[in-house]
């Protein structure tokens, strides 16, 4: 699976998956997220957000801060990450 990141110009973050179930649970300055046959989890995050980091099974894949971006992957277009959610192993 992946996490499609987009930075968008709207004051809200916002998470969808595809596919399959997916459970969100809200915690002070966290969401949470829990894929069950999801195979794309989609987060829409403010590109005027100070702090944003995405975590997948125990790594970080997504951190922002500012406007200094360090991502698992390089971006498919400007703004737009597709991430691994499992990391590449060969």
């Amino acid at each position: 699976g992946v996490v499609d990141v987009v930075l968008t110009p709207d004051g809200d973050l916002t998470a969808s998956a595809t596919a399959g179930r997916a459970s969100f649970t809200s915690e002070p300055d966290r969401l949470r997220v829990t894929l069950a046959g999801a195979d794309t989890l989609r987060l829409r995050v403010p590109a005027a957000a100070g702090r944003v980091e995405v975590r997948a099974a125990g790594r970080v894949i997504f951190s922002k801060t500012g406007d200094d971006i360090v991502a698992a992957a390089l971006p498919v277009a400007p703004g737009r990450y597709l991430l691994p959610l499992a990391p590449d192993v060969r």
